[in-house]
């Protein structure tokens, strides 16, 4: 990824879009399919953001034809929304139809997977936010199918006695498994033997700390009878004495 520095944009006038609309035939076409896509007419202000797709982030119009279908398809279609996705791709390197074709694909995957969690799970079976989504087909990229992910919910579910599918659980989720990433474990039989073998060693820790302590206590009170029997000697010795 590479992040985009500011860029300057302006809005074009009103004048200016139909303009552009009379002589670039394929900038026409995308305000055209726009309106059939998003279902109706589009007023200035959404002319001005799929503009801005084209020419403040390097879209061509039929790859922006692209990204307002996956919009679309995520419940996604605000301008706001629109622009964020827009960056993205920028950002990412999809900038044609290839890449725009593969992300799509990818993205379709990781909203079958969270709706099929969300099911699993007893939460909102409609589109998560971008930012969820986009959290899911990294999942998806490193190798990690519904079954791992919902192991890795419930564990989630178990710590911060939760169920909710909610950003703040998502990054939670999102923790244990780039940490089962780190430690080479992608698939469920590979994780419920690290768990297993985590349990394990956890303890014999435990039994380990326990005798520590008992040790550490009997030394303690020997200390103490030593200390106990050294005074009554001393004590002896004085009377002896006297």
């Amino acid at each position: 990824q590479m992040p985009l520095p500011e860029i300057a944009f302006t809005n074009p006038t009103q004048k200016e879009i139909e303009d552009i609309r009379k002589k670039n035939g394929a900038m026409n076409r995308l305000f055209l399919e726009a309106q059939e896509i998003l279902g109706g007419t589009i007023g200035y202000t959404m002319q001005c953001t799929i503009y801005s797709v084209v020419n403040r982030y390097g879209i061509k119009p039929d790859v922006a034809n692209c990204l307002l279908h996956f919009a679309k398809s995520i419940d996604k279609t605000s301008q706001m929304d629109i622009v964020k996705i827009a960056k993205y791709w920028a950002e990412n390197g999809i900038t044609d139809m290839k890449s725009a074709d593969d992300y799509i694909q990818e993205s379709e995957k990781a909203l079958t997977v969270f709706r099929e969690l969300a099911k699993r799970t007893n939460n909102d079976t409609s589109a998560p936010t971008f930012a969820v989504l986009e959290v899911f087909c990294e999942w998806i990229r490193w190798g990690y199918g519904i079954d791992e992910i919902e192991k890795a919910f419930n564990i989630m579910k178990a710590e911060k006695q939760t169920g909710r599918l909610v950003w703040n659980n998502v990054t939670h989720i999102n923790g244990t498994i780039k940490n089962w990433r780190k430690l080479g474990m992608t698939t469920l039989e590979e994780i419920e033997k690290g768990t297993k073998k985590f349990a394990t060693k956890s303890t014999k820790k435990v039994e380990k700390d326990k005798e520590t302590s008992f040790d550490i206590q009997k030394a303690t009170e020997k200390s103490k009878e030593n200390r106990k029997d050294f005074g009554t000697k001393k004590n002896k010795k004085r009377s002896k004495g006297a």
